[in-house]
């Protein structure tokens, strides 16, 4: 997973320390992050593709040994 989506998630993820849900306010405090809607559109991408049965090439679901590479921008899906 790129460095910028995970800094989404962390940042996602403690915004509910200050507000529970995903309401204006949630959202508004996300606007800060300059990735915020390209982190979004990704992780959109992932579970579509997942949702199909997709991964990146070379990973098996679940596959916690796999090297990912950090800088990675667009994985090549099977």
């Amino acid at each position: 997973m790129p460095q910028w989506v995970i800094d989404y998630v962390l940042l996602h993820e403690l915004a509910h320390l200050l507000v529970a849900g995903h309401n204006a306010a949630f959202w508004q405090l996300l606007e800060a992050y300059p990735d915020t809607a390209r982190a979004k559109a990704f992780l959109e991408g992932v579970s579509f593709a997942t949702s199909r049965g997709l991964t990146p090439a070379g990973d098996e679901m679940g596959d916690d040994d796999v090297d990912d590479d950090a800088d990675s921008e667009s994985p090549d899906w099977n």
